[in-house]
């Protein structure tokens, strides 16, 4: 089997070469924590701009944005909204960012599960499964209108259509997938709903 090629960032420390197996956003989030350590950055001190990252870095700004976030839920800097990226701690000796999955990571596991439920799902759902899910997508609608963020009925919606499928593995997976998306840091601090919020401010 081919080895997979590693990706170079390119900094204005230099060329980064990071292992293969990590994904873009965990190398740039190593990069970040290495200057902290290094001194390019104290604490208070303002990050650059999203932008000026991503083009520092060779990199998208939404593999910037997973970057931070990863960095901010580790308490290593301070989002402010509308102002930027604050170092608010320093790592310590030998200290490097830990990874849980990130709710891009857990879109995208979403997508693929929950589109192949549905499919699955519809082949045997009965009328009566059907009426539930649409009390509960009303439900959802009064749900979003709360100011306090809450998922219960999302979370039902879906797991309605798990159970639909009539498959065991089915439901486990998505009971699994709603689990990393309450539990997870990452994920739990970038829902859809708190990321609008945090843009309107």
């Amino acid at each position: 089997m081919a080895k997979a090629a590693s990706r170079t960032i390119v900094s204005a420390n230099g060329p980064y070469d990071a292992p293969a197996n990590h994904r873009l956003y965990q190398r740039i989030a190593r990069r970040l924590v290495e200057e902290l350590t290094g001194g390019t950055y104290a604490i208070g001190d303002r990050l650059p701009a999203e932008r000026e990252l991503a083009t520092e870095y060779g990199a998208s700004r939404p593999a910037v944005r997973e970057a931070l976030i990863a960095l901010e839920v580790q308490g290593f800097i301070e989002v402010r909204v509308g102002s930027g990226a604050y170092v608010s701690r320093l790592p310590g000796q030998g200290e490097e960012p830990g990874f849980a999955i990130t709710a891009f990571e857990l879109t995208e596991a979403r997508i693929l599960f929950e589109g192949e439920a549905a499919a699955l799902a519809a082949a045997q759902i009965t009328d009566a499964e059907v009426a539930h899910l649409d009390a509960l997508v009303e439900a959802m609608t009064t749900e979003n209108l709360l100011a306090e963020v809450t998922e219960v009925a999302d979370r039902d919606f879906h797991m309605a259509i798990a159970k639909a499928t009539r498959n065991a593995g089915v439901v486990r997976t998505i009971e699994d997938l709603w689990h990393l998306r309450s539990t997870s840091p990452n994920a739990r601090c970038f829902t859809p709903r708190r990321a609008m919020r945090r843009s309107a401010r």
